[in-house]
């Protein structure tokens, strides 16, 4: 692996380009082009051409490419961006042709009835890697699991109640993939979310006794893995540490989410929690 790499990628997540008309953000400001004087003449990138990739407030995909005139035309690049382009829009529209038995199997491995599907599709081309990993049989293959430390006052039940709310508005958080035949994977998006959700309320016990009784369950969490035919695939817990003092935790797939995913999902928690609060609509794109 001493090879130097040639292309680098930068997937930037969803980002807002433009607030009031009067502010764009970074990436969109240095789009090829856009500012002739952001880099020097000279300057070349540790990769001949670099990817940026990012959403913006109207779910509308940007890629874009830095690279040095000196290395690469920018004929081939432009081609090489208008070619991935109509890929993905090609990829956009295909369409999972599910048939009557490929449905009867998913839904009696799955655990649902019809009514319960939202829809079936076919996996993402992101998610391939980690569903043959899947194969090997090791189910604790990309779990991940991520803890918050918050000081001040919540509602517990107010916050699972909006977590909830958080799930019913992302279809990745409401998926399963079921395998129907040997090798072949769906993507099942269920209308409501199979997940788990725990509250521990531990402010009675001693902190260090609190702490241990909290990183135990963590780790059991961390530990039991994943069945992606039947889920969950997302387990969270609420920890009560004290009167001000709580920990939330989330334990899933890494099919569900990244780490792009984490701020909009806390941003978005706590949003609905102020908003089930003061008994108002969220202010939520």
């Amino acid at each position: 692996f001493r090879r130097t790499s040639q292309i680098g990628f930068n997937y930037l997540g969803q980002l807002q380009t433009e607030a009031d008309g009067a502010f764009r953000a970074f990436p969109a400001l240095a789009s090829p082009g856009a500012v002739p004087e952001l880099l020097h003449p000279e300057f070349q990138s540790d990769n001949p051409l670099d990817l940026l990739v990012f959403v913006d407030e109207a779910d509308v995909l940007h890629l874009g490419a830095y690279f040095s005139p000196k290395v690469l035309r920018s004929e081939w690049v432009t081609g090489l961006l208008d070619s991935w382009a109509a890929l993905l829009a090609a990829q956009a529209k295909e369409r999972l042709d599910v048939s009557e038995d490929a449905l009867t199997r998913i839904m009696d491995i799955s655990d649902c009835r019809q009514e319960d599907i939202e829809r079936i599709t076919a996996p993402d081309a992101c998610h391939e890697p980690m569903l043959y990993q899947y194969l090997a049989g090791d189910r604790s293959v990309y779990a991940q699991q991520i803890v918050f430390h918050f000081q001040g006052r919540i509602d517990d039940f107010l916050l699972l109640g909006a977590w909830k709310d958080v799930l019913a508005r992302h279809e990745s958080l409401r998926s399963l993939f079921p395998m129907p035949y040997d090798g072949e994977f769906h993507r099942l998006i269920l209308r409501q979310a199979r997940t788990s959700a725990a509250y521990h309320d531990l402010s009675h016990l001693p902190e260090t006794r609190g702490a241990e009784t909290m990183n135990a369950l963590l780790d059991a969490a961390r530990r039991s893995g994943f069945d992606l035919n039947t889920g969950p695939l997302l387990d969270v817990q609420l920890f009560r540490l004290g009167s001000e003092r709580f920990t939330f935790s989330w334990s899933c797939h890494h099919l569900l989410m990244d780490g792009w995913c984490i701020g909009i999902l806390l941003r978005e928690l706590f949003t609905l929690h102020d908003s089930r609060q003061r008994g108002v609509a969220a202010n939520l794109p």
